[in-house]
């Protein structure tokens, strides 16, 4: 699913067409992170780093695959209020903090998000080489013209 997501917004953004991404900036709580892999006697870097997280949580599955749902959970939380929706495959590429990725979008569950149906409808256009069911200025505010 993860790879999945990268690759359609890989695919949206090197044909230059306006989409929705997912993005999840590094958290403002990562010295909490950083505090609960030391109560497991792990040692993260005092800045926020998506592979040294990953190395941490992959760690922690291998140590106590019981009770990796928890911290998984419990670092989850920690970043939640990071997450944002954007328009931006033309601006400057912001990622996934939290799966280290660099392009990512919602595309794989059209059926309980409007954001995976918009991408899956975008990708269908291209994929036919027709227009688009919605305009850059309908996926961007700022191109967004008066009435």
């Amino acid at each position: 699913m993860i790879g999945a997501n990268e690759v359609m917004a890989q695919t949206l953004r090197g044909a230059g067409v306006f989409s929705i991404r997912r993005v999840v900036k590094a958290t403002e709580r990562w010295p909490r992170i950083v505090e609960l892999a030391a109560q497991y006697g792990d040692k993260l870097p005092a800045t926020p780093d998506p592979g040294a997280l990953n190395a941490f949580l992959m760690r922690r599955k291998e140590a106590d695959a019981v009770h990796y749902p928890d911290i998984s959970l419990a670092v989850l939380k920690l970043e939640w209020d990071q997450a944002v929706h954007i328009d931006a495959p033309r601006r400057p590429r912001a990622g996934h903090f939290g799966l280290a990725a660099h392009d990512y979008t919602h595309s794989t569950a059209p059926n309980r998000r409007f954001a995976d149906l918009v991408t899956q409808r975008l990708l269908k256009a291209l994929a036919a080489k027709v227009q688009a069911a919605y305009s850059d200025s309908e996926l961007d505010p700022s191109r967004a013209t008066a009435p």
